[in-house]
């Protein structure tokens, strides 16, 4: 589990590099005539999903588990007028874990991405587990989690929220056995 919590990390900070060097290059020449109060903001909704172990099926449990490398999940959002204003699909990497980035950082329900959006398992590319749980709320849709990650440059704020962990199990478990 610490080895998985590594890769994590790795790729979410070579996401992060990649979001402010892409902002940097892109506005790298308009960064004096920019004023202050027009810092983008940035919503950023990671987690990972998982393969429930047939030992644990029917619970919460995710001993055992095994990442699940191109698995799907999607991101709604809803606005102010609770009408969905941003939808996006993520693909989890070879360690199980999403990173999506959302464009739209303002007009959230409530003022709050937390209240506003939530994540749903959408597909597994694993046959043998591709049947979505409903741990975390995976299937009904995960609320976000705002665990207090920040990161800022000079024209960019990210606000980067958690799901999750979310799940996928086999269809079934006697041929697993």
């Amino acid at each position: 589990m610490v080895r998985i919590m590594k890769k994590i990390a790795v790729v979410f900070a070579l996401h992060l590099a990649a979001i402010l060097l892409s902002v940097a290059v892109a506005g790298h020449s308009q960064i004096c005539r920019v004023p202050a109060a027009q810092v983008v903001v940035v919503v950023v909704v990671e987690g990972v999903v998982y393969c429930q172990n047939c030992s644990f099926r029917g619970t919460w449990s995710l001993e055992s588990a095994a990442t699940v490398a191109a698995a799907r999940v999607g991101v709604t959002c809803l606005g102010w007028k609770n009408q969905v204003i941003i939808r996006r699909a993520a693909s989890t990497d070879a360690a199980g874990y999403f990173y999506a980035a959302l464009d739209a950082a303002g007009d959230f329900y409530k003022g709050d991405p937390a209240r506003a959006c939530y994540v749903r398992l959408l597909a597994s590319p694993n046959a043998a587990c591709d049947d979505p749980t409903n741990i975390n709320y995976g299937f009904t849709g995960a609320a976000l989690k705002d665990e207090g990650k920040r990161a800022a440059a000079k024209l960019l704020d990210v606000m980067i929220y958690s799901a999750g962990p979310l799940a996928f199990q086999p269809a079934s478990c006697a041929s697993m056995q």
